[in-house]
C-alpha cells in the first residue's frame, strides 16, 4: 500500500523538465489509522534543494572570525591562518570576505571587500595575527555581523565561518547575538578545534541559526573544515526558507523535531535556513489525530515552503498528506511505513545527544545518562511496535550507548568520542 501523501511544485508541468529549485515531500509512519480510536501518527516533512541549471550561483558575502586567544599560540593559529589564505582561493572573484580575529578584544582584520580586488592584500593582513589575551568569542561574533549588516547586498549568501579552540569569557550575551544572526538571515558556520572548545556552545549557534557544526580534532584539518564551507555555500540553491504547516481538523501536534512548537499548536512556522544543492531539511512531528469511523478520511495537514528567491522561475512547494480510517489489522499492518520512523528515531537520537552533553556541560552527568538512557528505551520499543528488524536501526541506539560510555569517561579518548558524536548529531538535524 502506498502513502497518502502529494507533494507539488508549481512550475513542473511534467516529468522531462530538470527538478525544482525547492521541493516538499511529506510522509506518515502509517497511511491508514484505527477506527473509533485516536493515536499518534508520525508526519515526516522533507525540504530539498536542487540546483537549476540555468541559474547562477549567488554570491557569496563571509566573514571570516578567527579565535586568537592565547591558547591558540604555536601551530593551532598559523594553522588557522594558513586555513584563512585557502578559504581566500576557494572564493569565487566577486565573492565577498572580511576577516575578524578575537583574544581579549575584538580586531578588525580585513574589512569586507571582493575578493578578486583584494585577494593580495587579504593574504598579507591575515599574516598579521598573532595569538594573545583570552577569549571574547562574543566580541568576535558582534563585528562579524557589523561587517555584514553594513555591507548587505541583494542575493547575497551571507555566512559567518568561526573558529574557536575554547571557551568564552563571558556567553550571556550571545543569545541575543544568535537571535540578531538568525534576524538578519545570516548561517554561523562554528568550527571547534581540539579537545577543550566549547562543543555544546558552539553547536548551539550552528542550530539556531541553520548554520553547521564541525569537531577539529588537529590544526592540519582546519583548510580542510574551511574548504567545505566553502563549497557549500558556493552551492546554495535556496535562500533563507520559509514556510508554514496547517494541520487538519481535530489534529494536534504533540511534539516536534526539527522546529518549535508548542504542544496542542496547530499552525506551525517553519525557519529552515538556507539549502545548498543536494542537502535536505526534515521536520519531524508527532501528531494526535481525532477519533475517526470506519471509512472515512483524517485530514492531517498540509503545508507549503518558500525562499528568498521565490518567484515564477523559483515557485513555491506545497504539499498535502491525509490518512484513511480502517477496522482492518491485515490493513493497519501492511500500512506501516519504516523508514519514516527510522528518520524519525535519528532525529530524536540526535536531539537527545544533544540536550545531553549539554546537561554534561553544567555538571549535570546523572541527568545526563538517565536521559540517555530513557531515550534508547523508547527507541527500541519503537522498533519493536513498528515491527522494525533490530539490525536495521542498530546503529542509532548504539550511538546512544557510545555517548553514554563516553559522558562516563573523564580521559581525552572519552572527550573526544564525544565531540565527534556531537558534530554527528548536529549533521543530522541540519540535513548535511
Amino acid at each position: 500500500m502506498k502513502y497518502s501523501s502529494l507533494a507539488i511544485v508549481f512550475g513542473a508541468a511534467c516529468s522531462a523538465q530538470p527538478k525544482p529549485t525547492l521541493e516538499l515531500a511529506i510522509d506518515a509512519n502509517q497511511s491508514l489509522i484505527r477506527a473509533n480510536q485516536g493515536g499518534i501518527v508520525i508526519a515526516r516533512l522533507k525540504v530539498q534543494g536542487h540546483a537549476s541549471p540555468a541559474a547562477q550561483p549567488p554570491p557569496v558575502d563571509m566573514a571570516l572570525v578567527l579565535d586568537a586567544s592565547g591558547s591558540m599560540e604555536g601551530d593551532p593559529i598559523t594553522h588557522a591562518k594558513t586555513a584563512a589564505r585557502t578559504l581566500l582561493e576557494g572564493l569565487r572573484a566577486d565573492d565577498r570576505v572580511a576577516v575578524v580575529s578575537f583574544g581579549s578584544e575584538a580586531r578588525l582584520v580585513a574589512p569586507m571587500s571582493e575578493v578578486d580586488a583584494a585577494g593580495g592584500e587579504l593574504a598579507q593582513r591575515i599574516e598579521t595575527i598573532s595569538a594573545d589575551g583570552t577569549t571574547d568569542l562574543a566580541a568576535g561574533l558582534t563585528l562579524a555581523l557589523t561587517q555584514l549588516k553594513a555591507s548587505r547586498r541583494s542575493g547575497a549568501v551571507r555566512r559567518i565561518v568561526l573558529l574557536s579552540d575554547g571557551v568564552p569569557n563571558e556567553s550571556s550575551t550571545l543569545a541575543a547575538l544568535i537571535e540578531e544572526a538568525r534576524g538578519l538571515e545570516i548561517s554561523v558556520a562554528t568550527m571547534g578545534l581540539g579537545l577543550d572548545t566549547d562543543e555544546v556552545l558552539l553547536s548551539r549557534i550552528a542550530l539556531d541559526t541553520h548554520g553547521s557544526f564541525r569537531f577539529v580534532a588537529d590544526p592540519v584539518a582546519v583548510a580542510t573544515a574551511f574548504t567545505e564551507e566553502v563549497r557549500r555555500a558556493g552551492k546554495t540553491v535556496a535562500r533563507s526558507i520559509g514556510g508554514e504547516i496547517r494541520l487538519g481538523p481535530g489534529v494536534f501536534v504533540e511534539r516536534a523535531v526539527g522546529i518549535s512548537a508548542q504542544p496542542g499548536a496547530r499552525t506551525l512556522t517553519l525557519s529552515l535556513g538556507d539549502l545548498s544543492e543536494g542537502e535536505s531539511r526534515d521536520v519531524i512531528l508527532m501528531l494526535r489525530t481525532p477519533v475517526k469511523p470506519s471509512g472515512s478520511r483524517v485530514e492531517l495537514l498540509e503545508a507549503r515552503v518558500w525562499s528568498a528567491d521565490t518567484d515564477d522561475t523559483h515557485p513555491k512547494a506545497k504539499g498535502y498528506l491525509g490518512l484513511g480510517v480502517t477496522e482492518s489489522e491485515e490493513a493497519l499492518g501492511a500500512s506501516l511505513h519504516p523508514d519514516v520512523v527510522l528518520d524519525a528515531m535519528k532525529a530524536e537520537a540526535a536531539a537527545t545527544s544533544i540536550s545531553a552533553l549539554g546537561l554534561a556541560r553544567e555538571g549535570r552527568r546523572d541527568e545526563a545518562q538517565q536521559a540517555l538512557i530513557n531515550s534508547r528505551a523508547g527507541l527500541q520499543k519503537q522498533l519493536e511496535t513498528q515491527a522494525i528488524g533490530a539490525n536495521v536501526e542498530a546503529a542509532k541506539i548504539a550511538r546512544l550507548e557510545l555517548l553514554e560510555s563516553a559522558l562516563s569517561g573523564s580521559n581525552r579518548e572519552a572527550r573526544k568520542l564525544a565531540n565527534e558524536l556531537q558534530q554527528q548529531s548536529v549533521q543530522q538535524l541540519l540535513g548535511h
